[in-house]
């Protein structure tokens, strides 16, 4: 015990010996960069507690008109089928108003940050696949409503999706809360790691057990497992096989399923 805390000493003297060293050709040691000030000050300008405020605009569209603006330049055939759908369940209706949702959200307080945004990132738009390489791919899968904004609203969308569904199925509103702020505080543990490895290391990190262990998920490992192999077989040369035909002329096409894939004359298809 004594020798433990007479390395321990001496080891932090060399420490803190080492800190007045100036070396010529290495640049003192930096403990509180630009970055970091700018980042605290962000933080005053916009503390988390802000962002639990919110207060329904006055002139707030009502939900049809919400849904009516967001049907303008949609083909009109499929406007039925679309309102159809949002009408079955409280989120379903969730999946289908983002822009709804954007409208309230750009009245809330932001931290100023920006990034391009999935714009939509809801519970069920997040999807597993097994890649050409054989690697297991876990990603946003739907940037149909993509636009530049504040980075908090993808964060927002999902933990209320998740209350959303999780009260459609049942679950208790302690529960469902419970799993929104476990997805907030998993996102900020990601963001740690991430912004500790290497640009290039992060770019291409992977959801995989290693990454979980990191990021305190282990529990995660398990049903990652299940789901990956299922995603395995879940490839685009899957895709491929059951919803393209070939022609006689060696052309691909896809095959008609409507409404999801619907054969367009040639001359709408020539422009």
């Amino acid at each position: 015990m004594g020798r433990a805390k007479k390395a321990k000493a001496t080891a932090g003297s060399v420490v803190l010996a080492e800190r007045d060293l100036t070396v010529p050709g290495f640049a003192p040691a930096v403990e509180d960069t630009p970055v970091e000030r700018a980042g605290r000050n962000l933080r005053k300008e916009t503390p988390r507690s802000a962002h639990a405020e919110f207060t329904p605009a006055v002139d707030r569209p009502s939900v049809v008109d919400s849904v009516e603006s967001a049907n303008e330049g949609r083909m009109a055939s499929l406007i039925p089928l679309r309102v159809g759908r949002m009408a079955v369940s409280p989120f379903a209706f969730l999946r289908g108003s983002a822009g709804l949702m954007a409208t309230d959200l750009a009245a809330t307080p932001n931290t100023g940050l920006t990034a391009q945004l999935c714009g939509d990132a809801h519970a069920a738009n997040f999807g597993v696949y097994g890649g050409s390489d054989g690697q297991i791919v876990i990603d946003i899968n739907d940037f149909d409503e993509t636009v530049s904004g504040p980075w908090e609203w993808d964060l927002k969308r999902l933990a209320a999706s998740l209350v959303v569904a999780g009260r459609e199925i049942g679950a208790s509103a302690s529960n469902c809360f419970g799993a929104a702020f476990e997805a907030v505080g998993s996102y900020r543990k990601v963001l740690e790691v991430l912004a500790s490895m290497p640009v290039l290391d992060a770019w291409r990190a992977v959801a995989d057990e290693k990454f979980l262990a990191q990021v305190h998920a282990r529990q995660m490992s398990g049903t990652l497992k299940a789901v990956a192999k299922k995603a395995r077989h879940k490839t685009s040369a899957t895709f491929a096989a059951e919803s393209t035909v070939r022609l006689g002329d060696g052309r691909w096409r896809f095959v008609a399923d409507p409404p999801e894939l619907t054969e367009i004359p040639a001359e709408e298809a020539a422009r």
